[in-house]
């Protein structure tokens, strides 16, 4: 996510790691040459693009699943959470009406988000699928006879909206 972030504006970063002596890392941003007079003034408060459909959100990092739970119930959406791909498919399995399912691409404990997804749609074929990932050399296949789409982190929250409202508008 630094990498990408690093990337999205312009700059780069160094990984410098030596056994018992520890880890560098130096990010590079190019220079803005603005005085305090002339800043950028702060952009007004956009509408963004909301809804009201319910998305399960898979992440396995508790401090970005909180995030993303967070911006999604900002946008409007109604919001179930799972840590790993086993605990989303139970989920699937019951009752709840899901909408979309916003999964990272790679999480620990055996399951990447594609077989997730793979898993998802045997148990319900007209589920959107949206990926995320940090890791943008690693595309996505696409799924047989389904729409996914992935977001690369870091993304804005008007990239998340706008993305959202893309894969449901169909619904």
């Amino acid at each position: 996510m630094v990498y990408g972030f690093a990337k999205q504006s312009g700059g780069s970063m160094q990984i410098h790691s030596e056994p018992g002596r520890g880890t560098a890392v130096k990010l590079f941003f190019p220079r803005i040459d603005a005085t305090q007079g002339n800043a950028a003034k702060p952009v007004d408060r956009v509408t963004l693009p909301s809804g009201g459909e319910t998305i399960l959100a898979v992440e396995d990092d508790d401090m970005v699943r909180s995030y993303v739970e967070k911006e999604l119930a900002e946008l409007g959406y109604r919001v179930i959470t799972a840590r790993n791909g086993p605990a989303a498919l139970e989920i699937l399995r019951g009752p709840e009406e899901i909408h979309l399912l916003f999964t990272d691409v790679v999480m620990p404990g055996g399951m990447f988000g594609p077989e997730l997804a793979r898993q998802a749609l045997l148990l319900r074929p007209t589920l959107k699928v949206l990926f995320t990932s940090g890791y943008s050399e690693q595309p996505v296949q696409p799924l047989d006879g389904s729409e996914a789409k992935i977001l690369n982190k870091p993304y804005r929250r008007s990239d998340l909206a706008s993305m959202l409202r893309l894969m449901l508008k169909g619904k």
